[in-house]
């Protein structure tokens, strides 16, 4: 593996493990009633984390992981590491940056109104919880999969 594709990798890595911890940090600030500018930080934070990771991930992916990861994973003793767990990481992930922008647009756009308006607010958690279970479970299965390159 190149430097460069070294590079992609550990930041596609460290960004999405931020852009998870942003989007708890936007969580944990709409229960606990945070300041909107607060939320408006950490939720920017996020979509950004997640939208650079996903470039970066994406270019490896096309670049490399096709050509040399995929196949001596295929090769191995765990081939089915691919066809579970990347494939079901790869579709979670389309989305995962497309959720967080709708979760800070809402934050930026609705403003003070998430703080008062209940049928705003629980919707708005949700949202924040599933992004964040979605950003735990995908990065569980890259570990998985990391594993069965091994």
């Amino acid at each position: 593996m190149t430097l460069l594709f070294q590079n992609l990798l550990i930041w596609h890595v460290i960004l999405g493990i931020l852009a998870i911890f942003f989007s708890v940090t936007v969580l944990l600030g709409l229960l606990k009633n945070a300041g909107l500018k607060k939320l408006k930080t950490f939720s920017l934070l996020g979509v950004l984390g997640f939208f650079v990771s996903w470039i970066l991930g994406g270019y490896y992916y096309v670049n490399y992981y096709g050509s040399s990861v995929k196949p001596a994973i295929k090769s191995g003793n765990y081939p089915w590491a691919h066809g579970i767990f990347m494939e079901t990481k790869e579709h979670i992930f389309l989305f995962i940056p497309f959720l967080s922008l709708v979760s800070a647009l809402a934050i930026w756009l609705l403003r003070e109104k998430i703080q008062t308006e209940p049928k705003l607010k629980k919707p708005l958690i949700f949202l924040s919880f599933l992004i964040v279970a979605l950003g735990a479970a995908i990065t569980f299965m890259g570990m998985l999969v990391s594993g069965a390159v091994k």
